[in-house]
């Protein structure tokens, strides 16, 4: 009996703790419907051409893991960047900082446009 609870409590624990790989279909849902930090960690160039609207700039450098202790560990954290390369870096962060519930983006903000969703930049906002 042990050795179930055991189990159950490890599986439980890993599985909880997972970063979750999204499609830009399924991360427009999350963001319509929970409550989330939506964080763009591109720089601050590629974030005023075009960015997910309600998205922060939390730019990937070396100061990454003092900028995420101001996010909310009790939300959902929804990472993106352009090709879904530093926010795997970043996300793996977010999870060793303590940061269970991580959605990414698969393929970032190129897939994201791909598939039509809509941007925000300091000129324009696409439908």
């Amino acid at each position: 009996m042990n050795y179930f609870l055991v189990f159950f409590l490890f599986f439980s624990f890993c599985s909880w703790s997972q970063i979750q790989h999204v499609t830009p279909e399924e991360m427009q849902d999350i963001i319509l419907n929970q409550e989330i930090e939506l964080i763009d960690v591109r720089t601050v160039q590629e974030f005023n051409e075009a960015h997910i609207k309600g998205a922060q700039n939390m730019i990937f450098d070396e100061d990454f893991e003092v900028k995420i202790k101001d996010l909310d560990s009790t939300k959902t954290i929804v990472v993106y960047c352009q090709t879904a390369n530093r926010s795997k870096i970043c996300s793996e962060i977010l999870q060793e900082k303590g940061f269970r519930k991580i959605v990414e983006l698969k393929g970032g903000l190129d897939q994201w446009i791909l598939e039509g969703k809509p941007t925000k930049s300091l000129q324009t906002e696409t439908e």
